[in-house]
């Protein structure tokens, strides 16, 4: 048991470690759909979940875009700061990203005819969908592509306004939120005015899975931070309210528009990002300031959120894709194989992930941790 045995840090914010588990856990249960017949994969796509993905960018945006604003108003804007944060968001995500990289390249060049490495070179520097739709390949890299952009775009204007022009940062925070959202809108519209929506294929491709469409994604979460920072009393004084009007947000997105917008590709290409992108944002106070929790269901969830990086690149391509749907035993239309491939595969998900978590994300922020610990003897 020691071997999957993983100690919390008490400091943790178990109301941002709730958000990252629902977002990690609606992922991985969506793709479960894939297993079952298609009346079950309905019934399990159907379900009225918030898009995992964007619930991730939000938080994403609202944790960065804090460290961003701390960096800013503590420490001198220089090429120096800005190395530091890319190297430790680096040493936190791409180790374990590039690990199975290279495992799923391996297994594709043993078992797939006609596979070359060249057609994913582009996978080691994110730029596989930047601004075309994403290939099928290791197919839930599309939002790794976006966070990655995102670490390494915004920090790099925000730093370049505060630093080369001399903007006061809240300035040139609060400038680049409003301009990447803006930019964000404005060209998802232009696709949706020049590019038919003949399809959910058409949509996942062209709007939902670019790095230039779900920018702004990110930046509703560093507006989080920006309030956070900037007003926190503000902040705190109506997140009841927020959080409530958070919660309607999801009957809005999921109810309202079967009625308003059954068929509307205006909606799903355009406004449909924007909603659940605001409905995240509005939990954020409340849950923000839910620092812990007790018992078993706060063991539970606190131990998914920790493990939902490793959870997210391994269930789907690798568990799914190479493991469960490749053992013909289990590929019979009877319920006992469904039930078995289903919980197998829940199984080796949470399990794989626990141990790419413990054995690679772990030591490597270890490693993170240590380089900052010698900085700052440096500096002193």
């Amino acid at each position: 048991m020691n071997l999957f045995k993983i100690k919390f840090d008490t400091k943790r914010i178990f109301g941002l470690d709730v958000i990252r588990a629902f977002a990690v856990f609606s992922v991985v249960l969506v793709h479960s759909g894939d297993l079952f017949p298609p009346r079950g994969k309905s019934i399990i796509t159907q379900l009225p979940f918030p898009d995992g993905v964007t619930v991730f960018f939000v938080l994403s945006g609202f944790l960065i875009g804090g460290i961003l604003i701390r960096i800013l108003e503590n420490d001198q804007a220089s090429l120096n700061t800005i190395l530091n944060f890319w190297k430790r968001r680096w040493l936190r995500t791409l180790p374990a990203y590039f690990l199975i990289l290279v495992i799923l390249i391996l297994l594709s060049i043993l078992f797939v005819p006609g596979f070359k490495i060249l057609d994913v070179i582009n996978y080691f520097i994110f730029c596989q969908n930047f601004n075309t739709p994403h290939p099928s390949f290791f197919f839930e890299a599309w939002s790794l592509s976006v966070e990655e952009w995102f670490y390494f775009l915004i920090p790099l204007i925000i730093f370049t306004s505060a630093g080369l022009f001399r903007v006061k940062p809240k300035m040139s925070i609060w400038a680049c939120i409003v301009i990447i959202i803006l930019v964000s809108i404005l060209f998802r519209y232009y696709r949706y005015l020049t590019i038919p929506l003949t399809g959910v294929d058409i949509w996942g491709a062209f709007f939902k899975g670019q790095v230039v469409t779900r920018l702004d994604s990110l930046m509703f979460g560093v507006a989080g931070a920006y309030f956070s920072y900037y007003y926190p009393l503000t902040w705190i004084k109506y997140k009841s309210q927020t959080f409530i009007l958070g919660m309607a947000g999801v009957i809005v997105i999921y109810v309202l528009p079967k009625w308003l917008f059954p068929n509307s590709a205006f909606y799903y290409c355009n406004i449909s990002f924007i909603l659940t992108s605001i409905t995240v944002l509005f939990v954020l106070p409340f849950l923000s300031q839910l620092k812990t929790g007790r018992g078993c269901l706060y063991k539970i969830i606190t131990f998914i959120s920790l493990i939902s990086y490793s959870l997210y690149l391994t269930h789907a391509t690798l568990i799914l894709g190479w493991i469960i749907t490749k053992i013909s035993i289990l590929q019979s239309g009877s319920r006992s194989a469904i039930l078995i491939r289903y919980a197998l595969y829940w199984i080796l998900s949470l399990t794989i992930a626990t141990l790419l978590y413990k054995f690679i994300e772990m030591p490597f922020m270890a490693l993170r941790d240590r380089m900052k610990r010698v900085n700052l003897e440096k500096v002193k």
